[in-house]
Protein backbone atom coordinates (compact mmCIF):
# COMPACT_ATOMS: atom_id res chain seq x y z
CA UNK A 1 0.00 0.00 0.00
CA UNK A 2 3.05 1.97 0.47
CA UNK A 3 4.57 1.52 -2.68
CA UNK A 4 1.06 2.69 -4.35
CA UNK A 5 1.10 5.95 -2.03
CA UNK A 6 5.04 6.77 -3.35
CA UNK A 7 3.95 5.95 -6.83
CA UNK A 8 1.00 8.35 -7.36
CA UNK A 9 3.07 11.07 -5.50
CA UNK A 10 5.22 10.54 -7.76
CA UNK A 11 3.40 10.86 -10.92
CA UNK A 12 1.35 13.87 -9.53
CA UNK A 13 4.89 15.39 -9.06
CA UNK A 14 5.63 14.46 -12.49
CA UNK A 15 1.81 16.25 -13.89
CA UNK A 16 2.74 19.72 -11.83
CA UNK A 17 6.38 19.72 -13.62
CA UNK A 18 4.99 19.25 -17.30
CA UNK A 19 2.54 21.84 -16.68
CA UNK A 20 4.06 24.06 -15.22
CA UNK A 21 6.64 23.89 -18.17
CA UNK A 22 3.59 24.04 -20.80
CA UNK A 23 2.44 27.72 -18.87
CA UNK A 24 6.01 29.20 -19.77
CA UNK A 25 6.14 28.20 -23.38
CA UNK A 26 2.42 28.84 -23.77
CA UNK A 27 1.84 31.50 -21.19
CA UNK A 28 1.61 35.53 -20.84
CA UNK A 29 4.60 36.97 -22.04
CA UNK A 30 5.96 40.26 -21.76
CA UNK A 31 8.91 42.03 -23.91
CA UNK A 32 10.21 45.28 -24.31
CA UNK A 33 11.93 46.91 -27.54
CA UNK A 34 14.56 48.42 -25.18
CA UNK A 35 15.81 47.52 -21.14
CA UNK A 36 17.19 51.56 -21.26
CA UNK A 37 16.35 54.54 -22.01
CA UNK A 38 16.60 58.42 -21.18
CA UNK A 39 14.83 59.75 -18.52
CA UNK A 40 14.30 63.11 -20.84
CA UNK A 41 10.14 63.18 -20.69
CA UNK A 42 10.56 61.91 -24.55
CA UNK A 43 12.48 58.71 -25.25
CA UNK A 44 9.86 55.98 -25.63
CA UNK A 45 10.01 52.00 -24.66
CA UNK A 46 6.93 50.01 -26.42
CA UNK A 47 5.91 46.76 -24.83
CA UNK A 48 4.25 43.71 -26.47
CA UNK A 49 2.18 40.98 -24.71
CA UNK A 50 1.62 37.49 -26.53
CA UNK A 51 -0.16 34.28 -25.26
CA UNK A 52 0.69 31.13 -27.31
CA UNK A 53 2.11 32.98 -30.36
CA UNK A 54 -0.39 35.71 -30.16
CA UNK A 55 -0.36 39.45 -29.61
CA UNK A 56 -3.39 40.56 -27.28
CA UNK A 57 -0.93 43.67 -26.31
CA UNK A 58 -4.35 45.75 -26.52
CA UNK A 59 -6.74 43.76 -24.92
CA UNK A 60 -3.94 43.71 -21.79
CA UNK A 61 -3.21 45.25 -19.28
CA UNK A 62 0.47 46.45 -18.53
CA UNK A 63 1.19 48.27 -15.35
CA UNK A 64 4.42 49.60 -13.26
CA UNK A 65 4.33 47.71 -9.98
CA UNK A 66 5.76 50.27 -7.59
CA UNK A 67 3.58 53.46 -8.88
CA UNK A 68 0.66 51.17 -10.33
CA UNK A 69 0.90 53.18 -13.24
CA UNK A 70 -1.02 51.69 -16.43
CA UNK A 71 0.55 52.14 -19.50
CA UNK A 72 -1.71 53.55 -22.47
CA UNK A 73 -1.16 52.23 -26.03
CA UNK A 74 2.14 49.75 -24.12
CA UNK A 75 4.22 52.98 -24.31
CA UNK A 76 6.44 54.07 -21.14
CA UNK A 77 7.94 57.27 -21.29
CA UNK A 78 9.48 59.27 -17.90
CA UNK A 79 11.59 62.10 -16.97
CA UNK A 80 12.82 60.83 -13.83
CA UNK A 81 15.78 58.38 -13.54
CA UNK A 82 15.26 54.95 -12.02
CA UNK A 83 14.58 51.06 -12.69
CA UNK A 84 10.72 50.81 -13.14
CA UNK A 85 9.01 47.34 -13.26
CA UNK A 86 6.06 46.25 -15.50
CA UNK A 87 3.97 43.38 -15.17
CA UNK A 88 1.26 42.36 -17.68
CA UNK A 89 -2.08 40.68 -17.08
CA UNK A 90 -4.57 39.02 -19.26
CA UNK A 91 -7.24 36.44 -19.25
CA UNK A 92 -6.43 35.98 -15.32
CA UNK A 93 -2.75 35.06 -16.05
CA UNK A 94 -0.23 37.43 -14.94
CA UNK A 95 3.37 37.76 -16.94
CA UNK A 96 6.91 37.37 -15.61
CA UNK A 97 8.24 40.48 -14.60
CA UNK A 98 10.70 42.79 -16.98
CA UNK A 99 12.77 45.74 -16.06
CA UNK A 100 13.68 48.89 -17.70
CA UNK A 101 16.48 51.37 -16.45
CA UNK A 102 15.62 55.06 -17.23
CA UNK A 103 18.90 56.83 -17.15
CA UNK A 104 19.68 60.49 -17.00
CA UNK A 105 21.33 61.14 -20.07
CA UNK A 106 22.48 64.25 -22.60
CA UNK A 107 19.56 66.41 -23.96
CA UNK A 108 20.09 69.98 -25.61
CA UNK A 109 19.24 73.16 -25.71
CA UNK A 110 16.42 73.55 -28.10
CA UNK A 111 17.01 77.05 -30.01
CA UNK A 112 14.19 78.69 -32.00
CA UNK A 113 14.31 79.37 -35.82
CA UNK A 114 12.76 83.00 -36.44
CA UNK A 115 12.57 83.00 -40.57
CA UNK A 116 11.83 86.74 -41.64
CA UNK A 117 10.52 87.00 -45.05
CA UNK A 118 11.07 91.11 -45.85
CA UNK A 119 11.61 92.97 -48.48
CA UNK A 120 13.66 96.98 -48.72
CA UNK A 121 10.64 98.54 -49.96
CA UNK A 122 8.08 97.40 -47.18
CA UNK A 123 6.80 99.93 -44.49
CA UNK A 124 6.20 97.65 -41.55
CA UNK A 125 8.72 95.16 -42.10
CA UNK A 126 11.16 97.39 -39.36
CA UNK A 127 8.54 96.26 -36.91
CA UNK A 128 8.90 92.63 -37.34
CA UNK A 129 13.17 93.14 -36.90
CA UNK A 130 12.64 95.15 -33.61
CA UNK A 131 10.42 92.28 -32.29
CA UNK A 132 12.95 89.58 -33.20
CA UNK A 133 15.61 91.91 -31.45
CA UNK A 134 13.51 92.06 -28.28
CA UNK A 135 13.49 88.15 -28.34
CA UNK A 136 16.53 87.86 -28.69
CA UNK A 137 17.36 90.27 -25.48
CA UNK A 138 14.79 88.32 -23.48
CA UNK A 139 15.49 84.81 -24.29
CA UNK A 140 19.51 85.28 -25.62
CA UNK A 141 21.35 82.42 -27.05
CA UNK A 142 18.49 81.00 -28.40
CA UNK A 143 17.77 82.73 -31.73
CA UNK A 144 18.42 81.69 -34.60
CA UNK A 145 17.20 84.58 -37.48
CA UNK A 146 17.34 84.24 -40.99
CA UNK A 147 16.38 87.23 -43.04
CA UNK A 148 14.52 86.07 -46.75
CA UNK A 149 14.20 89.15 -49.03
CA UNK A 150 12.02 89.49 -51.62
CA UNK A 151 10.78 92.44 -53.75
CA UNK A 152 7.93 95.17 -52.57
CA UNK A 153 7.79 98.26 -55.01
CA UNK A 154 10.23 97.12 -57.74
CA UNK A 155 12.86 97.42 -54.44
CA UNK A 156 14.96 94.07 -54.88
CA UNK A 157 18.13 94.20 -52.66
CA UNK A 158 19.44 91.14 -51.06
CA UNK A 159 16.67 88.95 -52.84
CA UNK A 160 17.44 85.54 -54.42
CA UNK A 161 14.93 84.53 -56.69
CA UNK A 162 14.78 80.85 -56.16
CA UNK A 163 15.15 81.27 -52.47
CA UNK A 164 11.85 83.53 -52.18
CA UNK A 165 9.62 82.24 -54.49
CA UNK A 166 10.25 78.53 -53.47
CA UNK A 167 9.48 80.07 -50.16
CA UNK A 168 6.41 81.63 -50.88
CA UNK A 169 5.46 78.21 -51.84
CA UNK A 170 6.18 76.77 -49.09
CA UNK A 171 4.51 79.04 -46.29
CA UNK A 172 1.92 80.46 -48.61
CA UNK A 173 2.51 84.21 -47.83
CA UNK A 174 2.88 85.70 -51.39
CA UNK A 175 3.82 89.18 -50.85
CA UNK A 176 2.34 89.67 -47.21
CA UNK A 177 5.34 91.03 -45.85
CA UNK A 178 6.66 90.82 -43.27
CA UNK A 179 5.84 87.22 -42.81
CA UNK A 180 7.43 85.88 -39.68
CA UNK A 181 7.52 81.94 -39.56
CA UNK A 182 9.16 80.01 -36.08
CA UNK A 183 10.63 76.67 -36.37
CA UNK A 184 9.85 76.18 -39.89
CA UNK A 185 6.30 75.41 -39.17
CA UNK A 186 3.85 78.19 -37.31
CA UNK A 187 3.59 81.65 -38.63
CA UNK A 188 4.17 84.20 -35.23
CA UNK A 189 2.26 87.60 -34.71
CA UNK A 190 5.11 89.05 -33.77
CA UNK A 191 3.12 91.95 -32.09
CA UNK A 192 2.70 89.58 -29.23
CA UNK A 193 6.14 89.07 -28.42
CA UNK A 194 7.44 85.40 -27.30
CA UNK A 195 4.40 85.33 -25.09
CA UNK A 196 3.20 84.82 -28.80
CA UNK A 197 1.24 80.92 -30.00
CA UNK A 198 3.98 80.11 -32.03
CA UNK A 199 6.85 81.54 -30.10
CA UNK A 200 5.82 80.12 -27.20
CA UNK A 201 5.72 76.39 -28.36
CA UNK A 202 8.95 76.42 -30.01
CA UNK A 203 10.60 78.04 -26.52
CA UNK A 204 8.98 74.82 -24.86
CA UNK A 205 9.45 72.39 -26.99
CA UNK A 206 12.36 69.24 -26.49
CA UNK A 207 15.47 69.64 -27.72
CA UNK A 208 15.31 66.29 -29.68
CA UNK A 209 18.47 66.66 -31.50
CA UNK A 210 22.08 68.67 -30.83
CA UNK A 211 23.79 70.71 -33.83
CA UNK A 212 28.01 71.60 -33.45
CA UNK A 213 29.03 73.55 -35.91
CA UNK A 214 33.25 73.99 -37.04
CA UNK A 215 34.23 76.31 -39.04
CA UNK A 216 37.48 77.48 -40.80
CA UNK A 217 39.02 79.63 -43.27
CA UNK A 218 41.18 78.33 -45.84
CA UNK A 219 41.79 81.29 -48.07
CA UNK A 220 39.12 82.36 -49.47
CA UNK A 221 37.34 78.92 -48.81
CA UNK A 222 34.94 78.43 -45.77
CA UNK A 223 34.64 74.74 -44.77
CA UNK A 224 32.23 74.15 -42.27
CA UNK A 225 32.00 70.66 -40.37
CA UNK A 226 28.48 69.74 -39.26
CA UNK A 227 27.24 67.19 -36.37
CA UNK A 228 24.05 65.67 -35.31
CA UNK A 229 23.06 63.74 -32.41
CA UNK A 230 19.89 62.27 -31.37
CA UNK A 231 19.00 62.82 -27.29
CA UNK A 232 18.00 59.52 -27.54
CA UNK A 233 17.33 57.35 -30.67
CA UNK A 234 15.55 59.32 -33.40
CA UNK A 235 12.71 57.47 -35.01
CA UNK A 236 11.67 59.33 -38.47
CA UNK A 237 13.93 60.61 -40.82
CA UNK A 238 15.29 64.04 -40.80
CA UNK A 239 16.61 66.62 -43.15
CA UNK A 240 19.82 68.82 -42.72
CA UNK A 241 19.99 72.02 -44.31
CA UNK A 242 23.01 74.47 -43.73
CA UNK A 243 23.04 77.99 -44.99
CA UNK A 244 25.45 81.35 -45.27
CA UNK A 245 24.34 84.45 -43.86
CA UNK A 246 25.42 87.77 -43.89
CA UNK A 247 25.24 90.82 -41.54
CA UNK A 248 26.01 94.50 -41.88
CA UNK A 249 24.43 95.00 -45.38
CA UNK A 250 23.61 98.72 -46.01
CA UNK A 251 19.97 99.66 -47.95
CA UNK A 252 17.80 102.45 -47.26
CA UNK A 253 14.75 100.92 -45.80
CA UNK A 254 11.07 101.87 -46.08
CA UNK A 255 9.64 102.32 -43.02
CA UNK A 256 12.83 103.26 -41.38
CA UNK A 257 12.13 104.51 -37.12
CA UNK A 258 15.76 105.07 -37.53
CA UNK A 259 19.65 104.70 -38.96
CA UNK A 260 19.95 101.59 -37.55
CA UNK A 261 16.51 99.69 -39.53
CA UNK A 262 18.78 100.66 -42.72
CA UNK A 263 21.36 98.26 -41.76
CA UNK A 264 20.17 94.35 -42.16
CA UNK A 265 21.65 90.95 -40.38
CA UNK A 266 21.00 87.32 -40.71
CA UNK A 267 20.58 87.89 -44.66
CA UNK A 268 20.53 84.45 -46.56
CA UNK A 269 22.88 84.42 -48.97
CA UNK A 270 23.89 81.17 -50.31
CA UNK A 271 22.23 78.04 -48.76
CA UNK A 272 25.02 75.46 -49.10
CA UNK A 273 22.01 72.55 -49.10
CA UNK A 274 18.63 72.67 -51.18
CA UNK A 275 16.63 74.94 -49.28
CA UNK A 276 14.72 71.96 -47.48
CA UNK A 277 17.60 69.74 -46.90
CA UNK A 278 16.25 66.93 -49.42
CA UNK A 279 19.17 66.08 -50.49
CA UNK A 280 20.95 65.27 -46.93
CA UNK A 281 18.29 63.42 -45.81
CA UNK A 282 19.07 61.44 -42.40
CA UNK A 283 17.62 58.17 -42.19
CA UNK A 284 15.14 56.98 -39.68
CA UNK A 285 17.34 55.51 -36.51
CA UNK A 286 20.76 57.12 -37.70
CA UNK A 287 20.64 60.04 -35.13
CA UNK A 288 21.28 58.63 -31.44
CA UNK A 289 22.91 59.76 -28.24
CA UNK A 290 25.86 57.92 -29.29
CA UNK A 291 27.13 58.47 -32.48
CA UNK A 292 27.70 61.92 -34.52
CA UNK A 293 26.32 62.71 -37.84
CA UNK A 294 29.08 64.19 -39.97
CA UNK A 295 29.15 66.69 -42.98
CA UNK A 296 31.30 68.92 -44.27
CA UNK A 297 31.28 71.19 -46.94
CA UNK A 298 33.60 73.55 -48.50
CA UNK A 299 32.29 77.10 -49.81
CA UNK A 300 34.51 79.55 -52.33
CA UNK A 301 33.35 83.05 -50.35
CA UNK A 302 31.98 85.43 -53.31
CA UNK A 303 33.92 88.62 -53.62
CA UNK A 304 30.94 90.28 -53.59
CA UNK A 305 30.28 89.01 -49.86
CA UNK A 306 32.88 90.61 -46.36
CA UNK A 307 33.86 87.75 -44.52
CA UNK A 308 34.40 89.33 -41.66
CA UNK A 309 30.39 89.77 -41.62
CA UNK A 310 28.94 85.81 -42.70
CA UNK A 311 27.85 83.88 -40.32
CA UNK A 312 26.38 80.24 -40.94
CA UNK A 313 23.45 78.63 -39.86
CA UNK A 314 22.34 75.23 -39.53
CA UNK A 315 18.98 73.34 -38.89
CA UNK A 316 17.61 69.97 -39.05
CA UNK A 317 14.16 69.40 -40.11
CA UNK A 318 11.64 66.56 -39.69
CA UNK A 319 11.32 65.26 -43.44
CA UNK A 320 7.40 64.81 -42.68
CA UNK A 321 6.12 68.28 -42.20
CA UNK A 322 9.52 70.27 -42.62
CA UNK A 323 9.02 71.51 -39.24
CA UNK A 324 12.47 72.37 -37.25
CA UNK A 325 13.96 70.06 -34.59
CA UNK A 326 16.76 72.43 -33.41
CA UNK A 327 19.23 74.72 -35.08
CA UNK A 328 22.42 76.49 -34.42
CA UNK A 329 24.42 79.22 -36.08
CA UNK A 330 28.32 80.60 -35.75
CA UNK A 331 30.04 83.39 -36.82
CA UNK A 332 32.32 82.39 -39.98
CA UNK A 333 35.72 81.01 -38.52
CA UNK A 334 34.32 80.49 -35.05
CA UNK A 335 32.83 77.18 -33.76
CA UNK A 336 30.04 76.07 -31.39
CA UNK A 337 30.07 72.43 -29.50
CA UNK A 338 26.90 71.10 -28.81
CA UNK A 339 25.12 72.82 -26.38
CA UNK A 340 23.53 70.12 -23.54
CA UNK A 341 21.26 70.78 -20.77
Amino acid sequence: MKQVLVWFICLLTIGVTACSDSDEKNGLQLSATRDKILANGSDEVYFTVTTGGTDVTSAAVIKEQTSGEVLTNGVFVTSVAGTYSFVAEYDGIRSEVVTVVAENGAGFKKNVLVMKFTAIGCTYCPRATHAISQAEEEVPGRICPVSIYGTLGGMKDFMVDEYIESFQKQFKFGSNYPTVVIDHADKWNYSDGIEGMAFAKALNADGKVGIALSTEWNGDDLKVEVKVKGSGKVDYATNLVVAILENNLYAKQTGAETDDDNYHHHVLRYCLTDLYGAEHRIEKGTLNMSEDYVKTFTYPVSSEFKKENLEVVAYVLKSSDKSALNCQKVAAGKKVDYEKL
